[in-house]
């Protein structure tokens, strides 16, 4: 009896060692592919600049924050951003182009500036 109880429990830690020894072995890996294969981390130049501007005048309560996403536009998710920025999208609404449906600036806040514009158009014509 005292055996298969030794043997029981020698099977119980072994299962144990097993699980815990796959499981941080995955969790290495996917932080090291999620290190080497990060296309969405932000750069200095959007950090510094572009971002304040978004989060100040755009990802607001009930606009393009990460609860409301107007369009589908979170502010606050840098993959999103560029990949409206890349669709032209961002820079035809700032910008106020013809045809483009204006975007409704919250009430008392107005339009985007010429300068806050053209550090926007500035990290936009530098992506890939």
């Amino acid at each position: 009896m005292k055996l298969k109880n030794k043997l029981l429990i020698l099977c119980i830690l072994s299962a144990l060692f097993f699980i815990v020894g796959c499981a941080s072995t995955s969790i290495e890996k996917l932080t090291e592919e999620q290190i080497v294969d990060d296309e969405c981390a932000p750069d200095t130049y959007y950090k510094n600049n572009v971002e304040p501007i978004l989060i100040a005048n755009c990802a607001l309560s009930g606009c393009h924050d990460a609860i409301t996403s107007v369009r589908g536009y979170n502010y606050f998710d840098y993959c999103i951003t560029v990949s409206v920025a890349k669709s032209g999208d961002l820079l035809k609404v700032i910008r106020r182009e013809p045809g483009v449906r204006p975007m409704p600036f919250p009430p008392g806040t107005p339009p985007l500036s010429d300068e806050n514009i053209s550090i926007i158009e500035t990290w936009v014509g530098n992506l890939d």
